[in-house]
């Protein structure tokens, strides 16, 4: 039996405007290494952009989170992180004229701006996280933090495809060029500005506007009719808080079927809820499953930085065309994870999923090692480059389920920021080892050969606890 949970109005402002917040990684991914080289910078510059992204969003996540966590009020501090992710874009946008076309004032710009969208990124998730654990009932924790990171992971695979339109954007001076420029560069950062401005009003205006969802129509005060989560204004107006006694629906009133014309589910659970680890065996499935995302984040930030520069030297190809790459594997993402929905609402386990991201990244990093001066052919890059696509969001968001699921009865909120600064932190790693691997001779079977191999260890991790996953 499968139990679904309606949406509140704010949890679906909190969904849209994360899904916004972590295109502002991606989206500028296809024209960065242009961007750079126009601005006079290096390989070595475009892994430390790529790395600060990822200090930012760990900083921004401990930030923005200790605050939440202090009392902060919810929509204060989302509204404070949007307005740093802000700042960085327009700092983005400046890095075209910063220091009369010196690189390295330019380079200085491009560094404070990615490095500020990375903290809107990171504390948005982590403060949108840290509410949810406060506000909602045990029964709506787990699919509520499941599509928030769903919405997350689409909102990395999709940002290409925004930037796929942008690349066909024409020159535009501004003030005569005294401004600098629209193009398709810059576009990238002028969007996500607005995405920006855009998100400050969703907070302003819809986010806690003191509505409550139930799962069956209209309010009653039996078991079945009684509301499931209650938005309550608090100082300023965000507050929310559970019915009075969630936990009273029985099973079988909380697995009645939503009644005609209710509020669209959120997502399904599953009931009942298998029994809860023991404190060795929890240590051992988050130890694991923390290897699992690092690796998973790892191939990604390498997939993020060597795309572009390397399908230039493969195959010739210019910014459009790799924009159009990044979308064919953003639309595929998009399906795998509609697919993988499907699949878990009828009883495939999580577990499973997350296999199928691990061996996808093996055979997808596999086909891409080739030996020096042979690239591979155009039919086997394509191949390898849609498994490691599809990989990143299976594994993100199926890791993120096994998580909730092991911490089931337990504050999840501290769990969550480490395995986000496990991700950050890989994310550094990648694209550094890469710009420096690719100048060996064999750079190319390296940087590939080995993170099939920490595919392969992370499959070994995931065997390791599949009894308790």
């Amino acid at each position: 039996m499968v139990t679904r949970l309606a949406t509140p109005p704010w949890l679906a402002v909190m969904y849209a405007t994360v899904f916004l917040s972590c295109t502002s990684f991606s989206i500028v991914m296809p024209s960065l290494w242009p961007y750079l080289r126009r601005l006079g910078g290096d390989a070595a510059g475009l892994a430390a952009l790529v790395s600060l992204y990822s200090i930012g969003e760990a900083a921004g996540a401990l930030a923005f989170g200790a605050a939440a966590a202090a009392g902060a009020a919810t929509r204060s501090v989302l509204m404070a992180a949007t307005a740093v992710g802000l700042v960085g874009s327009l700092l983005y946008i400046a890095a075209q004229g910063a220091g009369g076309g010196k690189p390295a004032m330019a380079f200085a710009a491009l560094a404070a701006g990615r490095t500020s969208q990375g903290a809107m990124t990171g504390g948005m998730q982590a403060v949108q996280q840290h509410h949810l654990g406060a506000v909602l009932p045990a029964s709506a924790l787990t699919p509520a933090t499941v599509a928030l990171n769903a919405a997350a992971t689409v909102g990395f695979v999709a940002g290409p495809a925004v930037a796929a339109a942008l690349a066909t954007v024409p020159r535009v001076p501004l003030a005569g060029g005294r401004l600098g420029v629209v193009d398709s560069l810059t576009a990238p950062g002028y969007f996500v500005a607005t995405a920006c401005v855009a998100t400050l009003y969703a907070y302003a205006v819809h986010f806690g506007d003191g509505a409550y969802v139930e799962p069956g129509g209209a309010a009653g005060t039996d078991a079945e009719s009684a509301p499931l989560l209650v938005a309550t204004a608090g100082e300023d107006g965000v507050g929310c808080k559970a019915a009075a006694d969630p936990e009273a629906l029985a099973v079988n009133d909380i697995e009645a079927p939503v009644a005609a014309g209710a509020a669209k589910p959120l997502l399904p659970i599953r009931s009942p809820p298998p029994p809860v680890l023991s404190p060795r065996r929890l240590r051992a499935v988050v130890v694991a499953l923390n290897a699992v995302f690092a690796v998973h984040f790892f191939g990604f930030a390498l997939q993020e930085t060597v795309t572009t520069p390397l399908v230039a030297a493969y195959y010739g190809w210019g910014v459009h065309a790799s924009a159009v790459l990044f979308t064919a594997a953003g639309g595929a993402a998009v399906v795998a994870l509609v697919a993988a929905a499907v699949a878990t609402d009828r009883g495939v386990p999580e577990r499973a999923v997350l296999v199928v991201s691990v061996v996808l990244g093996v055979l997808g990093y596999s086909a891409l090692v080739s030996p020096p001066g042979a690239p591979p052919s155009l039919v086997r890059f394509l191949v390898g480059w849609a498994a490691i696509s599809v990989a990143f969001p299976l594994g993100r968001a199926s890791v993120v389920a096994a998580f909730s699921h092991a911490l089931r009865g337990r504050p999840s909120g501290g769990y969550m920021g480490v395995l986000l600064a496990v991700g950050a932190v890989s994310r550094v790693l990648g694209p550094f080892w890469a710009v420096r691997a690719f100048l060996w001779r064999w750079g190319g079977v390296a940087v590939f050969g080995c993170t099939a191999a920490l595919f392969v260890v992370a499959g070994g991790a995931t065997v390791a606890v599949w009894s308790s996953l």
